[in-house]
C-alpha cells in the first residue's frame, strides 16, 4: 500500500483500501465538526481532481471533509492529493489495490459516509463557492427534505451548453411529485445536490446492475418517497470532454435499454406509489428512451450499421409504438443495402426538408447558445 509520506498514519479498510492522513500539526485545521462529506471517486486524472479538490476547499461553508476514493491510478494522483492534505486537514485519501469500477467506486465511499450530509463530486467537475451554504440553509430549515438540487452549469470546452435543470418548477416538492418534475425537465445533475445521508437506510445505495443511469435510479427512489427542494442556483459545473464517463456511455443501446427498463420496472413495481403516477413515469422514461433511440437510430443510419438500426427499429415498435418513424428507419437502412444510387436518391428529395428543419434548429440553437454564454459565462472562469 503506497502512504504520504514515512510520517504519516495509515488506516486499513477490509484489506481493500488505505486511508492516508497526514500529522495535524503540518496541515492547516478548521475547527469544525464536519457534517458533509465530500465523496470524490478518480482514476488517473490527477490535474482535474486538483481542480475539484480547490472547488470544494474554496466553499464558503468549512463543516465538511473530502474523500478521495483512488481506483488504483498509477500516476500522480497521490501526489496531488498529498499536496493538498498538506495544506488542508480535511482531505483524506483512499487507494483501492485494484480498480473495482466507477459505480462500485461510487458506492465504497458513500458506505463510508459517516457525517449527516454527504455529495458526489466526480474528478473533473467543480463546485461553485456559495454551493454548501446555500444548500445547508435549505436542509436547514426543512428537515424533512432529503436533498437540495441547485443548478448545474454544463460546460464542453469554453462554452456552456446547457443548465441542469433550467425550466419547469422550483421550490419543495412532496413525493413523488420531484420524480414526475425530474422526468418533465430532463432530470438533473447529481453534482449540484446534497443529500441526506439518511437516504442509505431509506433507499438503499447505487444500483450498479442499472449501469448508466445509475444516478438517475438513485435520485428518482429518494424523489419518490421523499420531499425534495430544486433551486435554480448555479451551484456546480459538469464538464463534457472525450474521457468523460458520461460521454464515454452514451448514446449506446445497452445504456438505453435495458439499463432503462429496469428503472422503469422498479417504479412500476413499487406498490406504495399510486398507479396512475407509476404510469405516468413508464410513460415519461419511454419518451426519454425514445429520444435517446432516435439519436441512435440516425447515427447508426448514417454510418450504415445495419445491424444496429434493426435493433433500434425494434426496440421502437416495441417499447416505444414508434411504428411510422420505426418503419422509415428500417426502409432507408435497407434501401442503401439494396441499392446505394437509390438511397441517395432518396436523401437528395429529403434533403430540402431536413434543411429547412435543421436550419430553424441551427438558428434557435445559436440564440439559446448566447443567452447561455451571457446568463452563465462568467462561471467559466473558475475551469481556470
Amino acid at each position: 500500500m503506497r502512504s504520504f509520506s514515512a510520517c504519516a498514519r495509515s488506516k486499513i479498510n477490509n484489506g481493500k483500501s488505505k486511508l492516508y492522513t497526514l500529522p495535524v500539526d503540518s496541515c492547516t485545521v478548521v475547527d469544525v465538526e464536519p457534517l458533509i462529506t465530500v465523496i470524490i471517486p478518480t482514476f488517473r486524472r490527477p490535474k482535474l481532481l486538483r481542480r475539484a479538490i480547490l472547488s470544494v476547499l474554496g466553499q464558503t461553508f468549512p463543516a465538511y471533509h473530502v474523500c478521495v476514493y483512488d481506483n488504483a491510478s498509477d500516476d500522480d494522483t497521490q501526489k496531488i492529493v498529498a499536496e493538498l492534505a498538506k495544506t488542508d486537514s480535511r482531505i483524506k485519501y483512499y487507494c483501492h489495490q485494484e480498480n473495482i469500477g466507477a459505480y462500485a467506486n461510487f458506492n465504497y465511499g458513500l458506505k463510508e459516509v459517516d457525517t449527516p450530509f454527504f455529495l458526489f463530486l466526480s474528478d473533473d467537475d467543480l463546485l461553485l463557492p456559495h454551493f454548501f451554504e446555500v444548500a445547508m440553509q435549505s436542509l436547514s430549515s426543512n428537515p424533512d427534505v432529503m436533498f437540495y438540487a441547485g443548478s448545474c452549469i454544463v460546460v464542453k470546452g469554453n462554452k456552456v451548453t446547457e443548465i441542469k435543470k433550467e425550466q419547469g418548477r422550483f421550490g419543495y416538492f412532496s413525493p413523488p411529485e420531484g420524480v414526475l418534475e425530474m422526468l418533465s425537465t430532463r432530470g438533473l445533475n447529481w453534482t449540484s445536490i446534497v443529500f441526506r445521508s439518511e437516504v442509505r437506510d431509506s433507499v438503499g445505495i447505487l444500483d450498479v446492475e442499472v449501469g448508466g443511469p445509475a444516478d438517475w435510479d438513485f435520485m428518482f427512489r429518494i424523489a419518490a418517497h421523499h420531499p425534495i427542494i430544486i433551486s435554480n442556483e448555479p451551484s456546480a459545473i459538469f464538464t463534457l470532454h472525450e474521457a468523460n464517463f458520461s460521454a464515454a456511455i452514451s448514446p449506446d443501446i445497452k445504456h438505453t435499454w435495458p439499463a432503462f427498463q429496469i428503472v422503469g420496472n422498479k417504479m412500476m413495481s413499487d406498490e406504495s406509489l399510486p398507479l396512475d403516477v407509476r404510469i405516468m413515469i413508464q410513460h415519461m422514461l419511454n419518451k426519454h428512451v425514445y429520444r435517446n433511440l432516435c439519436d441512435i437510430g440516425e447515427r447508426a443510419r448514417v454510418r450504415g450499421e445495419s445491424d444496429k438500426v434493426r435493433a433500434v427499429a425494434e426496440l421502437m415498435t416495441c417499447v416505444c409504438h414508434k411504428n411510422t418513424k420505426s418503419t422509415l428507419l428500417l426502409g432507408l437502412s435497407k434501401l442503401r443495402e439494396l441499392s446505394t444510387p437509390a438511397y441517395y436518391l432518396v436523401s437528395q428529395i429529403r434533403r430540402p426538408f431536413i434543411f429547412c428543419f435543421s436550419l430553424h434548429f441551427i438558428l434557435a440553437n445559436k440564440m439559446k447558445s448566447r443567452q447561455l454564454q451571457e446568463q452563465y459565462g462568467k462561471y467559466l472562469e473558475y475551469l481556470q
